[in-house]
């Protein structure tokens, strides 16, 4: 009777276990950061990219920055997406439809090219106001796609932290040019509070 009730309780542990491992190899919910790394011509300035991931919504947020290490941020381009991945692995194709996307410029210089160009179109841009941006080519640091457009990623786990192989530098419209392998940004699940600009996203 003893062993019967062992038996049992093994089996039980290993029903858990094995859905505690399954749950573990998902991308699982939670907010994310990466470290700062170099952008743009001759990488002179910086960034640092945020995701957010809630059952199936996708939240991903641009900070970028005059200057190297992260510390005058200049716009943030703020995106949520429908998401869709095989739940039960570790790595593999990773499908996010655009929902909406925004454009935050918190520095004046910044402010006044792109109006003097008319990247966003002839309506003026304000400091600290965001506008939406998707479908646009050239208003931001990288054209974004419509609403309703499926971008093809490819994502890979490793235990507390993930890693993409497009997003946020790459926005792929077209399934066959799926990355295979991740890029280096490594997003890392959040502990301490990182400041930066909200801006509020409405589906």
């Amino acid at each position: 009777m003893g062993m019967r009730k062992t038996n049992v309780f093994i089996f039980i542990l290993f029903i858990a276990l094995s859905l505690v491992f399954n749950k573990a190899n998902a991308l699982a919910p939670g907010e994310y950061i990466s470290d700062c790394l170099p952008h743009g011509e001759g990488l002179k300035n910086s960034f640092r990219s945020e995701v957010r991931i809630n059952d199936k919504r996708f939240e991903g947020t641009f900070l970028l920055f005059e200057g190297p290490q992260c510390k005058k941020q200049v716009l943030s381009v703020d995106y949520t997406a429908e998401m869709s991945f095989e739940e039960q692995t570790q790595r593999g194709a990773l499908d996010k439809r655009v929902i909406k996307a925004y454009l935050l410029v918190l520095d004046e210089k910044w402010r006044h090219d792109l109006n003097l160009s008319q990247a966003c179109g002839p309506n003026e841009i304000l400091l600290n106001v965001p506008i939406e941006i998707q479908g646009s080519v050239d208003c931001g640091p990288f054209p974004v796609p419509k609403s309703g457009t499926v971008l093809y990623d490819f994502f890979e786990r490793r235990n507390s932290s993930f890693s993409l192989g497009a997003y946020p530098l790459l926005w792929i419209t077209e399934e066959s040019k799926r990355p295979a392998l991740t890029s280096r940004i490594e997003y890392k699940l959040k502990e301490v509070t990182h400041l930066r600009a909200k801006v509020p996203i409405k589906d």
